[in-house]
């Protein structure tokens, strides 16, 4: 790219490659590096990757490859984020023959436990009868010196 005094260059965008494995697993291959993220991580990259596509003025290229039809939600779900951040060129095929498999170093989801609740205070009816006369007041501690 030639420079005119004065203006820089602009930086090229690189074609971003997802492919979506079994399991919503998330792999992003931009140039030679590839991360595995999550489908919350895909969508703040997509994010930051069209915020960054726009700054330069270019017209970012995302390919979306899926290993089976069963993810085409996800892929709606990309395209509609996709279309909504404007990215003009979006070219994705679901291969069926070359499954990506999930990393070995993402462990399984485990939900947390819920929090321990506090058991509920039970009415205790009982059979005998309250006291006749006032209600007796119990005095108040007095504050420690």
């Amino acid at each position: 790219m030639l420079e005119t005094p004065g203006r820089a260059a602009k930086p090229e965008i690189q074609p971003l490659i997802i492919s979506v494995g079994p399991g919503a697993v998330v792999a992003v291959n931009t140039g030679p590096a590839r991360e595995v993220l999550t489908l919350a991580q895909l969508a703040r990259r997509l994010d930051m990757y069209t915020t960054a596509a726009r700054a330069v003025a270019a017209a970012p290229v995302v390919r979306l490859r899926t290993a089976r039809a069963a993810n085409e939600d996800i892929l709606r779900e990309v395209l509609a984020r996709a279309a909504i951040y404007k990215i003009p060129t979006i070219q994705f095929e679901i291969r069926k023959d070359d499954a990506l498999q999930p990393p070995a170093e993402l462990p399984p989801k485990v939900r947390p436990h819920p929090p321990a609740r506090k058991p509920r205070a039970r009415v205790i009816e009982s059979t005998d009868k309250l006291p006749e006369g006032p209600p007796r007041v119990i005095p108040k501690r007095p504050a420690k010196p």
